[in-house]
């Protein structure tokens, strides 16, 4: 069976995460400001959440203590947020299950079926490959204020079905994928470089319109591909 990657990306689920959520840890968070998982803690921390790092090379991280694995972390942890590798998965899942985790949420590109259904299995909400801090700007942020909201065209999934995908899907998620990553880097860089609070403001705002709508710019063409026969 081919690993349905969609199911991992419901649009009611993400927004159920985020509104219920108050603590993220944050797997693989740097403490370099010009990495991109810096700019994504600092963003959730503007917003009103507690992050925890979880990176045994820093002491500290953002003003937070940081840990060297998510089991050393002695509070209650609603979003376990990974940015690793995908073979680091399983492993991340298991500790986000043993602490009583509420969400295993894998950024853009870390995708394993094996880490996702041992979430599962233990009672997590699993989304993957997705950017936690893109969702919160299209569902709760600047973005969902202004009415500005993409959403993947669910109705034509739905005529696909769960029978997997075809090769022509995969192909266009693995271009789509590169283009993401591209994409984020750039805008990332923009705001990194910003020289002042009002040129981060701009910089961040188009850093959420560009990496959305690529996100459902790829979507949309998965969406309207014909069903596999």
């Amino acid at each position: 069976m081919t690993f349905d990657l969609a199911r991992y990306q419901d649009p009611l689920t993400i927004q159920r995460v985020l509104l219920d959520a108050k603590t993220i840890a944050i797997v693989g968070l740097s403490g370099n400001p010009l990495r991109a998982s810096n700019f994504v803690g600092f963003y959730l921390q503007r917003h009103g959440y507690r992050v925890i790092p979880v990176n045994p090379r820093e002491p500290e991280i953002l003003g937070e203590r940081s840990f060297a694995s998510l089991r050393d972390i002695s509070v209650p942890v609603d979003i376990v947020d990974v940015f690793r590798a995908p073979s680091a998965l399983p492993a991340i899942a298991k500790d986000a299950v043993a602490i009583g985790a509420k969400c295993l949420w894998c950024q853009f590109t870390v995708i394993n079926e094996e880490g996702a259904c041992i979430a599962e299995d233990g009672g997590l909400a699993v989304v993957m490959d997705r950017c936690l801090k893109v969702e919160h700007a299209r569902y709760v942020g600047r973005m969902h204020w202004l009415g500005f909201n993409t959403e993947r065209i669910t109705a034509v999934m739905t005529s696909i079905g769960r029978s997997g995908m075809s090769t022509a899907r995969d192909l266009i998620q693995e271009a789509y994928g590169e283009s993401l990553k591209s994409l984020f880097d750039k805008l990332y860089a923009a705001y990194a470089e910003a020289a002042d609070d009002i040129q981060k403001q701009q910089a961040e705002e188009r850093f959420s319109a560009g990496v959305s709508l690529a996100v459902a710019v790829r979507d949309r063409a998965i969406a309207l591909l014909p069903p596999q026969a």
